[in-house]
């Protein structure tokens, strides 16, 4: 079963939520989004905030802005193993990790890293993810 990318999954929670609430949804290709920012303001109980700018050729008008809570790696993502077999980077792993935590990666979407032999690496998100935020270890199997 393919994965969804980390893109697919926000809009998809994104809009189920804005369908609760009987609102309507966004299309993505409506719109230009921002990277994820940090946000600390105390107007909302999230941690993140997403610009969406409508731009010229788009038939939506105007801004729209997410305020929504990234899952930090540290505290969802606890356990990860994944084979490490002739790979040497962290993008190579990517596959096998997305296939572990049902959404796909991309190279965007973390650090990259350069694969210790043996043991274990951190794996920690970009601060484009639209999804996570933080680390976690991942323990490297032969």
């Amino acid at each position: 079963m393919a994965v969804p990318t980390i893109s697919q999954k926000f809009y998809a929670v994104v809009n189920k939520h804005l369908t609760n609430l009987s609102l309507p949804t966004i299309n993505p290709a409506d719109y230009n989004a921002s990277s994820p920012e940090t946000y600390t303001g105390t107007a909302y109980p999230r941690n993140t905030r997403l610009i969406l700018d409508a731009p010229l050729e788009s038939s939506v008008v105007g801004r729209t802005t997410i305020y929504y809570n990234r899952i930090d790696m540290a505290a969802s993502l606890t356990g990860l193993i994944v084979s490490k077999g002739s790979a040497t980077t962290l993008i190579e792993l990517l596959p096998a990790l997305s296939e572990i935590i049902g959404v796909q990666l991309s190279a965007n979407d973390v650090v990259p890293v350069a694969l210790p032999a043996s043991g274990s690496f951190t794996l920690t998100a970009s601060a484009t993810n639209l999804l996570y935020t933080g680390s976690t270890s991942v323990t490297l199997s032969t």
